[in-house]
């Protein structure tokens, strides 16, 4: 694979500290303060796996894998859930509406994302 969709999916999912499988999709949010520890421990040991280039798709990229990911969930839901195991019929709904309550969490706060990403790589 590629490795920001790598660091990104670990991020979608250690950054939110409800967790994935949540009766109330809504609640699902993406913690910057987690994300920044996150990326500046990642970047201590691992930065030269990445080019400048690969660094700034960062951004992009942690609104790619939950959109995507949210995809998935609502496809497999809507064709039978033959894909993602399912506990309880409207468990991949349920995925999807967390992926996708995860996206707006990350858009609202792009600026302060961003910021970190840029400081984080400056300071490492």
């Amino acid at each position: 694979g590629f490795v920001v969709f790598d660091i990104c999916d670990c991020a979608r999912s250690v950054c939110n500290p409800y967790g994935e499988e949540l009766t109330k999709p809504m609640k699902a949010k993406f913690d910057t303060s987690l994300f920044n520890s996150f990326l500046r421990g990642y970047l201590s040991i691992s930065k030269n796996l990445l080019t400048k280039g690969d660094y700034l798709f960062l951004s992009n990229c942690l609104r790619i894998i939950p959109f995507e990911l949210g995809l998935r969930f609502l496809n497999d839901h809507l064709t039978g859930n033959n894909y993602f195991k399912v506990d309880y019929h409207g468990q991949n709904k349920e995925r999807a509406e967390v992926q996708f309550s995860l996206l707006a969490s990350i858009d609202s706060q792009i600026i302060e994302i961003q910021h970190i990403l840029t400081s984080a790589w400056e300071d490492v």
